[in-house]
């Protein structure tokens, strides 16, 4: 796994295992020697993955996402080009905030389901330090250390299950907690210093200077294929039809943000109609290239979907989501497509 990646926080949906593919695939089309002479546009950032990964290998990035937790993603790593987090600016995020800016929501509403109150405080605070330092990129970057520190708390990354860790950590139960738990008892039990001192060396080892300039943008995904207009590659990953919504798992994080997403269309069962009306929007670009998986339509029918608009040649592959929670009968099922279409695309 390239550590690149560990920059990124442990996104639901992510496709850090897959880009080696996801890129073999475009190489088909565009040789890695032009790559630092195309575009890109990922209008579905979620993660940040696909577009650190791309930027990483020389393409110009432009992506966008409808969540401030993915645009703070952008923010610190596909825009930014050699600000890094040093010792002090961690430091200063122990300062007591000025009065005034004191917030209270993890305080609030993540304890005792979700974080120890230790834990609220000290985040609640730092966050409310943040607005002080100077530098849109450097306050996402510090932003990104809070929610990687954030997410490290969690039983795998996951905000949910206070009757299996959160209650029995409180109380001192840890005898009670859950074996696939038990990592999360030292994340918990751990002063916030020395976590976000590695925390912030893996964000800085994520952190380079593109050969193309790159921009994030907050808005819809067809705003943003709007902006990237005059790029080659269309990269699409939306939410899958028929899965988990990210505005569900991530509720309590995009309030934090101030985000009230309401599901996304491209999630409900009829989903993959909603990509579809997407790409008839999406004909100027030369190569659409999509990841979608399984729950609702198998490749044959994302095939017929899309070669309704341009001829598609489509890659299908055995993929593991959530393995640490997944049972055995999802992941024997579970399948991953890569789907291209366009310019020399040969299916």
């Amino acid at each position: 796994m390239w550590s690149g990646f560990e920059s990124l926080i442990p996104y639901f949906g992510g496709k850090r295992k897959l880009c080696p593919r996801i890129f073999k695939e475009i190489a088909r089309v565009y040789p890695p020697a032009t790559w630092s002479k195309l575009r890109l546009v990922d209008p579905f950032l979620g993660g940040g993955s696909v577009s650190l990964y791309a930027k990483a290998h020389g393409f110009g990035v432009t992506c966008g996402d409808l969540a401030e937790r993915s645009v703070i993603i952008g923010r610190a790593l596909i825009e930014n080009m050699g600000d890094q987090i040093w010792t002090s600016d961690v430091h200063r995020l122990f300062q007591p905030a000025s009065e005034g800016m004191q917030a209270r929501f993890l305080k609030d509403y993540f304890v005792p389901n979700h974080l120890p109150e230790a834990a609220a405080a000290f985040l609640d605070n730092a966050f409310a330090v943040i607005p002080a330092f100077h530098g849109e990129i450097k306050r996402a970057m510090l932003k990104l250390l809070l929610v990687k520190y954030l997410f490290s708390l969690r039983p795998h990354s996951k905000f949910s299950s206070p009757g299996a860790f959160n209650q029995p950590f409180a109380e001192g139960r840890f005898d009670d907690i859950k074996a696939t738990y038990k990592h999360a008892i030292a994340a918990n039990g751990e002063h916030p210093l020395p976590a976000l001192r590695r925390l912030a060396a893996q964000i800085n080892r994520g952190v380079m200077r593109g050969a193309q300039p790159c921009s994030v943008h907050k808005g819809d995904a067809a705003e943003t294929i709007r902006q990237g207009e005059g790029a080659e590659i269309l990269y699409l990953d939306p939410p899958y039809a028929g899965t988990l919504k990210y505005e569900k798992e991530y509720r309590l994080l995009d309030q934090l943000f101030g985000d009230e997403l309401p599901p996304s269309p491209f999630s409900q069962d009829s989903g993959a109609m909603a990509l579809a009306g997407l790409l008839e929007r999406a004909q100027s670009f030369p190569l659409w290239v999509i990841s979608y998986g399984n729950a609702v339509l198998d490749i044959e029918a994302m095939k017929a979907l899309i070669g309704r608009i341009r001829p598609v040649r489509a890659v299908e592959l055995a993929y593991t989501h959530l393995g640490a929670v997944a049972s055995e009968e999802k992941k024997a099922k579970n399948r991953e497509f890569i789907l291209l279409a366009g310019e020399g695309v040969k299916c």
